[in-house]
């Protein structure tokens, strides 16, 4: 909770001017965003190493570590409908 006055606001008991307390709660949503998009990186790549674990046994480390480094959403997306229609894990055109 903060309290305003004037161009400066009170938070968490420290006098904070207006511009600055904006820009710190832009920053935290960007951070929020990043956090989120981050997150949605990892469960993909997750989902998608383990649907070709299912469909293939065994994901060769070399895969493993080139789906670890896709950072495009749209990508993963993808791979996990490629993954599930393909015969081989070649098939994803990982190179």
């Amino acid at each position: 909770k903060s309290i305003r006055y004037g161009k400066m606001e009170v938070v968490d008991g420290q006098l904070v001017s207006v511009t600055e307390l904006e820009r710190m709660r832009r920053s935290e949503k960007r951070g929020e965003a990043r956090g989120k998009r981050l997150g949605a990186l990892h469960a993909k790549r997750e989902d998608l190493l383990r649907i070709l674990g299912i469909r293939f046994d065994a994901v060769p480390e070399p895969v493993v570590k080139q789906i670890k480094l896709i950072r495009s959403l749209n990508r993963l997306d993808a791979l996990l409908e490629k993954a599930i229609m393909a015969k081989s894990i070649s098939e994803l055109e990982l190179d």
